[in-house]
């Protein structure tokens, strides 16, 4: 799924693939202003949050993937770190802000267009609020991951990768 604009971000002009000598590759590059056009990643974080030996997944009320299970993430913005946009995101989605652990990992895959940064963390409160792209929260221990329901692959890759990791504890406790 990778997204292709037709128009220069720099001038408005039309662009193509063009070969460019120096770089020995094909580019997009404007055929006005002569200006490379990279079709650049979206990137998102979240934060895997553990508490009471259970990891708490969101329902997604939204496309893409209505309807499946995800660790609370979202858009990271500028301006901003890619630890207080996941902080943010899952502040939002959760209604409580999330003391994190530390990175889990950094989940790219060839066919999307997104970059997922997790992060491991827990709340000390109890959730107090879904947001509009959340149907339901629920806490799962890790024998009961609805595997076959999980919205993303870095969702999979990300769970598996936490709950194969002792140091990231789940008994961490409210």
């Amino acid at each position: 799924m990778k997204t292709r604009k037709d128009f220069c971000s720099f001038c408005g002009g039309r662009v193509a693939e063009t070969y460019i000598e120096k770089e020995h590759q094909i580019r997009r590059l404007c055929l006005q202003c002569e200006k490379i056009n990279r079709d650049n990643p979206v990137l998102v974080a979240g934060v895997i949050v553990i508490r009471d030996g259970k990891i708490l997944l969101a329902r997604r009320a939204e496309e893409p993937a209505c309807g499946k299970w995800n660790y609370p993430k979202g858009h990271v913005e500028l301006g901003e770190t890619v630890e207080r946009a996941a902080v943010r995101e899952v502040t939002e989605e959760i209604g409580v802000s999330p003391e994190l652990f530390g990175l889990l990992g950094v989940f790219s895959y060839p066919a999307s267009p997104v970059i997922n940064i997790a992060y491991a963390g827990t709340v000390r409160s109890e959730l107090t609020r879904d947001a509009a792209e959340v149907s339901e929260l629920a806490w799962f221990s890790k024998a009961d991951i609805p595997w076959d329901s999980l919205a993303f692959e870095d969702d999979v890759e990300a769970l598996k990768q936490i709950c194969a990791r002792p140091d990231f504890g789940l008994t961490v406790t409210a």
